[in-house]
């Protein structure tokens, strides 16, 4: 693949320019189990990876770690969450716990939730629900 100018190239960024964003887009199958919100210790190296990008080129940008579900009702684990925003939130704190531990400045990273009400797929199908079933870091550069 191309160099993109990112550093992030190889997690295939999405880089809009009027908004001033880059964003990582993460497969939440690659970072959790089904209705949980530990990281996965076979994504500790991507994650090192990001940490490291952002820690040597965005260092004084404002980071988002922003967590997804599809529109699936909690069954299996309602005793842990109470909704999908619940879940999301969850998700998105562990990645951005991750990240502040590899050494990001907690003052430049937030996590938001959005829950199942961002989708980029339709959540009538499986394929649909897997890609809204996501956590993106979002990079702003003003």
């Amino acid at each position: 693949s191309q160099p993109d100018g990112t550093g992030l190239g190889e997690f295939g960024p999405e880089i809009n320019v009027p908004q001033g964003t880059i964003t990582v887009t993460l497969d939440n199958t690659i970072l959790f189990a089904s209705g949980k919100a530990e990281i996965k210790n076979s994504v500790i190296s991507e994650l090192d990876k990001i940490a490291s990008v952002l820690k040597q080129r965005y260092r004084d940008k404002d980071v988002s770690v922003v967590g997804h579900t599809d529109t699936d009702p909690i069954n299996k684990t309602k005793d842990l969450w109470k909704d999908n925003w619940d879940l999301s939130s969850a998700r998105a704190l562990a990645v951005l716990r991750y990240l502040v531990k590899r050494g990001l400045e907690p003052n430049h990273i937030k996590a938001v939730a959005a829950g199942e009400f961002r989708p980029v797929a339709d959540n009538t199908t499986a394929g649909g629900k897997a890609k809204n079933r996501r956590v993106q870091i979002v990079i702003h550069m003003f």
